[in-house]
């Protein structure tokens, strides 16, 4: 049923071709993929929703794949948040390897770290300076 209680023609449609069963795997891996590496860094819920700056319910919604479709935009801003890029959440997850994910996480280390440097202060950064000035000494 539609908004007013009319037959959505296209929902039947959809229901009966099995397009609506591979939208809500879609966006269930979505979540998934979210939900993982939100836990894979160690933040809740909220934090990620502050970080994305989105609503935490929002984010609940993709993460349990309950919410259809969420925007390119709003994939971005959950990406961005994560450090990754927002391909590894679109990508089907068959298609997704755990070497894969991986080897786009390893590439995304100077994202991940520049993302981190950006969100610390002015202090935090010149302790990360320094610490990386000693790593290269010992490495040279």
């Amino acid at each position: 049923m539609g908004k007013f209680g009319f037959v959505n023609y296209d929902e039947q449609r959809m229901e009966k071709s099995g397009v609506r069963g591979i939208l809500n795997q879609r966006e269930a891996h979505i979540g998934v993929k979210i939900r993982n590496l939100r836990k894979k860094m160690g933040w809740t819920q909220e934090e990620l929703a502050y970080r994305a700056q989105i609503d935490t319910s929002y984010l609940g919604q993709i993460e349990r794949g309950k919410k259809r479709s969420p925007t390119i935009r709003i994939i971005g801003k959950i990406a961005d948040a994560l450090s990754v890029d927002s391909s590894l959440l679109l990508e089907p997850s068959e298609s997704a390897s755990t070497n894969a994910w991986e080897e786009r996480e390893i590439f995304n280390i100077p994202e991940q770290v520049a993302h981190e440097l950006k969100r610390s202060s002015f202090e935090e950064q010149m302790m990360y300076y320094k610490i990386l000035q000693v790593i290269r000494q010992f490495m040279h």
